[in-house]
Formats: C-alpha cells, structure tokens, sequence
C-alpha cells in the first residue's frame, strides 16, 4: 500500500492585491487525514489573510466559517498563542496584543504598508488571527475528522528588500542567497 503525500504548498505573487508581496506557504500533513487538512489550509489560509488584509474584520471573518456539527474536537496547528508554538520573524514582545482603533478597519494598500514599522502590530495581529481562524474553521469542519491528524504551516512573505515569516508547528524557512 502506498502512503499518500501530506504536503502541499501556495506561491502567490502581488498577495492580496499588493503589488510585488508575494506569498510563499509549506504545509506539512500528519494523522490520517493530513493530506486533507494540508489541503484545506493550502486554499483557506491565504484567503483569509488577503481579506483581511483588505479591510474585513475578525469578527466578519467569524461569521463566514462552517458552523460546528457538534463537536469535532481537535485540531490541524499545534497551539497558537503568544506563548506556544506561534511565532512572527522579527517581532516585538508586544507585537500580538490587540490592536485596537477607532477609525474602523485599516486597509493594506501597498507592500510598504505591509512591511512598515508604523502598521507591524496590525500586521502580525492579522497574521496570528488568520492562522488561529484557518484553525477554528478545520475543527468546525464537518467535512473531516481532525481529531488526530493535521499539519504545521509555515509562511513567507516577501518583497524586493523584506521578508515576514510566521510558522506553527516544527515547520521553518531558511531563506538563502
């Protein structure tokens, strides 16, 4: 019998509709059903992040997920959170806080309000906040078991002068020249 391949990947060049960011992501499948949830987040999280990016908030993007069955527990990453396994190249402490505006949604319009200093705690909010919705939609999934399958994830974007990484899981990029 032959194992199947867990792996999968996304390149995507002017990510999100921003000129000259491209998106580089690795996905490594585990359990059963790892092709499966390799898959899933292969399609959904680069959408999700672009539309966030884009101005949709958290709580839009809340209401977008399948719904629950009922309980299929488990999950695709190992924990996200400031403190696990969640990381963002580059980051400052505080960088995953809340971020919290009165002027309503920010929008990224260009790769250099994507890698500049002023939005970073945005942009690694939203970059937390993508990786742990890919995950709530997966467990709320009806459409595969995850409960002891799932994958690690890393992703790299990048531009002419910068890179951001952020990975869950053992997964890393090494970034050569």
């Amino acid at each position: 019998m032959r194992k199947t391949n867990q792996d999968s990947y996304f390149i995507q060049k002017d990510f999100a509709g921003l000129k000259g960011l491209w998106a580089f992501g690795v996905m490594d499948g585990h359990g059963i059903q790892g092709h499966l949830v390799s898959g899933y987040v292969k399609t959904q999280l680069p959408l999700i992040m672009a539309k966030m990016l884009g101005g949709t908030s958290l709580e839009d993007m809340n209401k977008g997920g399948p719904k629950s069955p009922g309980g299929a527990a488990g999950g695709f990453l190992p924990q996200i959170s400031p403190k696990g396994m969640f990381s963002v190249a580059g980051a400052t402490p505080n960088v995953l806080e809340t971020v919290k505006s009165n002027e309503g949604p920010f929008v990224f319009r260009s790769t250099s309000d994507f890698f500049s200093k002023q939005n970073e705690m945005r942009r690694n909010k939203i970059i937390k906040d993508t990786f742990c919705l890919t995950e709530e939609r997966i467990d709320k999934s009806n459409k595969m078991d995850a409960t002891f399958s799932g994958t690690t994830c890393v992703v790299a974007w990048i531009s002419r002068k910068y890179v951001v990484c952020a990975n869950s899981g053992d997964s890393r990029a090494i970034i050569c020249s």
